[in-house]
């Protein structure tokens, strides 16, 4: 047995010296006993090229792939690849792991050595179980006696709980829905224009207000009406999203007008005439109605 165990050692390591890169392989200990892990190193020069993949299916035979537990991850080590793997073996006796395949990137391909295990049985000291000791009955505590208390209790909340979730649903069922409606943005924008003309702001000197309030009404009913960010755009960049909307394009000119002119208003430093205020809302009404107007050249 033994004899013919070292001849086939030799033809593994004849064999493998032929191939291209030599690998080394090793285990941690080559005498386990049943069930212990075994730890298996693999050192391949790295000259032989790029690992892409390890065959142990010559392995299966004595140790199956569900004993295999550990897949490899090859790490550079100095000149070498190096990889780790942990397997198990739950078959007694002496074995001869045989070559595994290496496949290279470069298309060739190496092996691992042979390796020996011996796999040993588990041994129990002594040569006979203890004897059986006599049960010793512990203490009634009150901890024997905690799911009497407990179920009940339990079951009393759950009932709270499904009665209050019931009860709650019924409540809201019977509640009526106020629904809210929102405004059409014409209507809303109408609305504020009212309401801002009733403050009288540039009567009373506050013009930048009064443009701020003009200007943030006039651009929230474009955002709305039609969709885009008005809110957050410059002058040109809304003209540039309403082209893309069914916005009057005859309209496109007056609307930059009205745009344009507000916002010198807003920002100027000197005061326009006091009926360049008047007109200014006067056209943000007129536009919000739908009604076409005049570029003024």
């Amino acid at each position: 047995m033994h004899v013919r165990l070292f001849i086939q050692i030799i033809f593994f390591v004849s064999f493998s010296t032929c191939l291209a890169g030599q690998a080394a392989a090793s285990l941690d200990s080559s005498t386990v006993k049943i069930g212990q892990p075994i730890f298996l190193k693999i050192t391949v020069p790295q000259h032989a090229g790029e690992i892409e993949k390890i065959n142990f299916s010559s392995w299966d035979s004595i140790i199956p792939p569900d004993d295999r537990t550990e897949k490899i991850v090859w790490k550079k080590t100095g000149e070498n690849w190096t990889g780790k793997m942990k397997f198990f073996a739950f078959d007694t006796g002496k074995y001869v792991l045989p070559a595994a395949d290496i496949f290279l990137k470069n298309g060739e391909k190496t092996q691992t050595p042979p390796l020996v295990l011996e796999v040993l049985p588990t041994v129990f000291e002594g040569d006979q179980l203890a004897e059986n000791k006599p049960i010793r009955k512990e203490p009634t505590t009150l901890m024997d006696y905690i799911w009497y208390i407990l179920v009940p209790f339990i079951w009393l909340i759950l009932a709270i709980a499904v009665w209050f979730f019931i009860s709650r649903k019924k409540k809201k069922a019977n509640k009526p829905v106020s629904q809210i409606v929102e405004q059409p943005p014409r209507e809303l924008a109408l609305k504020k224009l009212e309401a801002l003309r009733k403050k009288q702001l540039w009567q009373s000197g506050q013009l930048k207000n009064y443009y701020s309030e003009l200007t943030f009404i006039f651009r929230e009913f474009l955002e709305k009406q039609y969709r885009i960010p008005a809110l957050e755009n410059t002058s040109d960049e809304i003209i540039s999203h309403l082209k893309k909307t069914n916005f009057p394009e005859n309209q496109l000119p007056a609307l930059r007008q009205i745009l344009q002119a507000a916002d010198l208003a807003k920002f100027a430093k000197a005061d326009p005439p006091e009926d360049f205020h008047e007109k200014a809302m006067e056209n943000v009404y007129w536009f919000v109605e739908g009604k076409i107007i005049e570029v003024h050249k």
